[in-house]
């Protein structure tokens, strides 16, 4: 009968391993999404493709911006590990989820036991979560990895505290710390677990144990918390502003509750950057309505592990909803897989639902009932899989969830560009802009193909209107903002308007005081205006901000030429050389600059190195000649003055 029983647990273990590996295996061959994974890891692979980096997860913000609040080290340590196994190729970040969905599923398997629901319930739940459509997005979008590992970290500390309790054995003790510590590094979510647990201890345990036995537990969490605030303080410091985080956000987020618990029972309407609706609203809430008369009918509503099932949906369904991008409304309202860990509770609940019902149904019913939901969850699933396959894809289905997703058309928009389609590029862009005039990026985005076609007056148009709204300005995406302060600043030079362009760079240096290309491009602008004195500051700051640019050095040494500091310039281009020694301008600008110096040998040393770099330069030719004449050697002169019309230079105006 005990080997029966073990065989029975091998084959639950075996189908939970493969029908989540059957359904989910062709995801390793997707693409990353370009959203958030390109900021998390793409844009980062120089850091995260270095293990030697791993202490640096543990200093800085998930996008190494210093910027953003999100602090999630140990998934960038898994990052970090994926890319030593497939490097910038998404498989081994794809196969790193589906892995952590089966080992959660075998979690949830090991704790609806613990939590005394029959075995062959406790399966046939387990492979429904498996399978839910709701999951895809955690299994698919590999940014999602920071609530896999918070949802199997928080399973297994769970699991470890009933094991001790059931068994007093020391180690178990261990296994909770380590296992609690790691779901709060995954995300700061994990607070809910110690209230769940001491609801548990309450409800379930508190007849058979007494309080003080909580003791060890308590300090495991508050030596778990205080690791993770002291880490995090020494990495966030930046502060969310009043306007992303509180009780407006969170009234503005509510809606996400009843869409969520509905979406659990009807997995429709599944999209990739969802936004709130109002039938999907009504969907939930009639869904509500529905399960608490069930729930009253079967008088179900008594037993203290569905109350257990409640509190752990509502704990991990509102911390999020405090939180409220400024761009939310037109991008994403809420995330699918952000209902991995709420979505147990109801599985919990469920768990307890079915157990009452064994004592009027028999097994083989409940059975009959799963299995074509089983069959249904896993078509929709796969189908909404291929969502996730490719940034076209990604996006597309957004849009096609809600034509007024601006931030997705603006994406796909983006992704259109990248394959050449430059019309279907700017259609999407449009369409972004009527649908929110409000929003930055697509102006930005408008404004660099503008340029880059030449249509500098639309492009000076598209940039202005990107900096009349702050949605540029969005936690990790500030480099957006700066690029389009320096970019009109450019096109406006490009159209000789220098003042208009000081103005605006000098609004940009009030948001990012320590951008040098900002700094340098002000710079640009009074040397261009002949404001030698003001240009030198700019050049200054620039290059105190970026002491390695070769440009920054070039022009602050042009500047301090036209103010006659000839020393000063001699230095900047000597700066230059030094880091590179390849640069023919700088060996010209150099050897133009010895010559007012009256150092004839070292100017014709220099202009010859131009010369060697570039032997078709007819300006270095002549000042050559120059510098020959006041040698008097007048046949070296001569050759190189005629060179230089050979080559089609007259001479200084």
């Amino acid at each position: 009968m005990k080997r029966n029983k073990k065989n029975k647990l091998k084959v639950y273990l075996f189908f939970l391993v493969f029908v989540p590996s059957l359904l989910y295996f062709r995801v390793v061959n997707f693409s990353f999404s370009n959203f958030d994974d390109v900021n998390l890891i793409t844009d980062n692979y120089n850091l995260i493709g270095n293990l030697g980096n791993i202490p640096q997860a543990f200093t800085t913000d998930a996008f190494f911006s210093h910027r953003s609040n999100f602090y999630r080290p140990l998934q960038t340590v898994s990052f970090m590990i994926d890319a030593q196994i497939s490097g910038q190729n998404p498989w081994a970040y794809h196969l790193t989820n589906i892995i952590l969905l089966i080992l959660i599923v075998i979690a949830l398997f090991i704790l609806l036991i613990k939590f005394g629901i029959k075995q062959e319930i406790a399966f046939l739940l387990s492979l429904l979560y498996s399978v839910h459509p709701l999951l895809t997005s955690a299994v698919c979008w590999i940014p999602a990895r920071g609530d896999l590992f918070l949802t199997l970290f928080g399973l297994m500390s769970f699991i470890s505290f009933i094991n001790y309790f059931y068994s007093k054995q020391a180690r178990y003790l261990l296994y909770h710390f380590i296992c609690f510590l790691l779901s709060c590094l995954a995300k700061e979510t994990a607070v809910v677990f110690p209230f769940l647990i001491l609801a548990y201890f309450y409800f379930i345990l508190k007849k058979e144990r007494p309080w003080k036995e909580m003791i060890s537990f308590l300090i495991i969490w508050c030596s778990s918390f205080l690791i993770y605030f002291l880490l995090r303080k020494s990495a966030i410091t930046l502060n969310k502003t009043s306007s992303l985080s509180g009780i407006v956000p969170f009234i503005k987020n509510l809606p996400a509750i009843p869409i969520t618990f509905g979406k659990i029972f009807l997995p429709l309407g599944l999209t990739t950057m969802p936004l709130f609706n109002n039938t999907s609203v009504i969907i939930g809430a009639l869904i509500s309505l529905f399960s608490i008369g069930m729930i009253v009918k079967y008088r179900v509503y008594k037993n203290h592990l569905l109350l257990l099932g409640a509190l752990w949906f509502i704990g991990f369904t509102l911390p999020p909803l405090y939180y409220r991008f400024t761009i939310a409304a037109f991008s994403a309202e809420y995330f699918e897989h952000r209902t991995l860990l709420p979505m147990i509770g109801i599985f919990i609940m469920l768990g307890v639902f079915l157990h009452t019902l064994l004592i009027k149904w028999s097994s083989q019913r409940i059975i009959k009932l799963f299995i074509p939901v089983l069959i249904i969850y896993a078509f929709i699933a796969y189908i909404h899989s291929k969502d996730y396959s490719d940034p076209m894809a990604f996006f597309s289905s957004a849009i096609a969830s809600n034509s007024n997703n601006a931030a997705a058309l603006n994406c796909r928009g983006g992704e259109y560009l990248n394959n050449g389609e430059l019309q279907k590029s700017l259609a999407d862009y449009e369409s972004a802009i009527q649908v929110c005039p409000n929003y930055s990026s697509p102006y930005f985005n408008e404004g660099g193909i503008y340029h880059e076609k030449g249509d500098d007056i639309k492009a000076e148009y598209s940039y202005s209107q990107a900096l009349k709204y702050d949605t540029l300005y969005h936690y990790f995406n500030i480099s957006m903002a700066d690029n389009a302060y320096i970019n009109l600043s450019i096109i406006k030079m490009n159209l000789k308007k220098f003042d208009e362009a000081i103005v605006i760079l000098k609004k940009g240096l009030k948001m990012s005081p320590t951008n040098s290309d900002l700094n340098n491009n002000l710079g640009y602008a009074y040397y261009s205006t002949a404001k030698y004195d003001s240009a030198l500051y700019a050049f200054s700051k620039a290059i105190e901000f970026q002491p390695n640019s070769v440009s920054y050095y070039t022009n602050r040494g042009l500047t301090k030429y036209s103010l006659k500091d000839y020393k000063g310039a001699l230095a900047d281009y000597n700066s230059v050389l030094a880091i590179d020694p390849n640069s023919a301008i700088s060996w010209y600008n150099s050897g133009n600059t010895k010559i007012e110096l009256n150092d004839f040998e070292g100017a014709i040393a220099d202009l010859s190195n131009a010369i060697k770099i570039n032997p078709k330069w007819g300006e270095a030719y002549f000042h050559r000649g120059i510098a020959y004449s006041r040698l008097y050697k007048h046949t070296e002169s001569k050759k190189d003055l005629n060179r230089a019309l050979e080559l089609g230079y007259k001479g200084d105006d």
